[in-house]
């Protein structure tokens, strides 16, 4: 316990919460089980993120595929893995 001054005015700062000994161990328990709800609410969101980017992934290489196909005649791997695919080709004229 005790003051913090703010805006010139002094205000009570707390440090902790004054419980009752037979209220302890409920609070105790509640606390606990809130902090159990909030990890599982983090690990849910947390799952959804990584799905979601696990989608977008696989969006993104169903569309290079398509493309390829298209415009490439699917002649080229989708990794480029061998002469002009890229800047460093090599056997193609510039």
């Amino acid at each position: 316990m005790g003051f913090d001054i703010r805006d010139g005015r002094p205000v009570p700062r707390f440090d902790g919460v004054v419980v009752c000994e037979e209220f302890a161990a409920l609070l105790v328990e509640a606390a606990a089980a809130r902090q159990e709800q909030a990890d599982d609410r983090e690990a849910h969101q947390r799952r959804a993120h990584v799905l979601d980017l696990w989608r977008q992934t696989l969006l993104a290489v169903g569309v290079r595929c398509r493309l390829q196909e298209e415009y490439c005649g699917g002649a080229q791997p989708i990794g480029g893995g061998g002469s002009g695919g890229g800047a460093s080709g090599g056997d193609e004229p510039l």
